[in-house]
């Protein structure tokens, strides 16, 4: 067995692993291109079945067409990482949810992010990322009102989860929005 400091430092490394995975996500649902570079090294690559290059490659590629978007989210389930010395191999499950501004219909998509890690200087950041797809599917889109939320997502650093400190909100007097779910009949 490992003797405790090893287990320790090991723990540490695969959550440092993990978080950078989050960050990534975080990253892309808010358009927030810092955060998103802050995962990979200055030399790292990004494949997609559709581009192969730079990280500022591939945020430029991803930004071309995200202004068709209202909202896009991206969830990360199963992760594995086999650490070795400064270098890891990791396998993150995905699935994505993507709203048009237009049509009837939401993107479903979950695939993998395969990943080749190093620690460079003390920090683990990104080396090389493929992204495998499995499966992507168009979901109905029957319209709920989000504005029966009160407090709706920005794709951009405007987020209320920029927001330090994060400061309390009361709802908008007078206010005619129906109260949420009540779509489902829910008073």
């Amino acid at each position: 067995m490992q003797d405790l400091p090893s287990q320790l430092k090991e723990l540490l490394d695969r959550e440092a692993l993990v978080e950078l995975t989050r960050r990534y996500c975080r990253g892309i649902n808010r358009m927030d291109e810092e955060m998103i570079l802050s995962v990979y090294h200055e030399d790292a690559r990004h494949c997609t079945g559709t581009i192969s290059g730079s990280p500022h490659q591939f945020i430029e590629w991803y930004w071309s067409f995200q202004d068709k978007f209202v909202s896009a989210m991206h969830y990360v389930t199963n992760q594995i990482a086999e650490i070795q010395g400064d270098a890891a191999h990791g396998e993150s499950y995905y699935f994505a949810v993507l709203a048009p501004k237009t049509g009837d219909h939401i993107i479903l998509e979950g695939g993998r992010y395969i990943d080749r890690f190093e620690r460079r200087e003390g920090e683990w950041r990104i080396a090389l990322r493929v992204v495998t797809a499995e499966w992507e599917v168009l979901g109905d889109r029957t319209t709920v009102p989000l504005t029966s939320w009160g407090n709706v997502a920005r794709r951009d650093r405007l987020d209320v989860s920029y927001e330090r400190p994060l400061q309390a909100r009361e709802p908008s007097a007078g206010t005619s929005a129906p109260p949420p779910f009540s779509w489902l009949g829910a008073s």
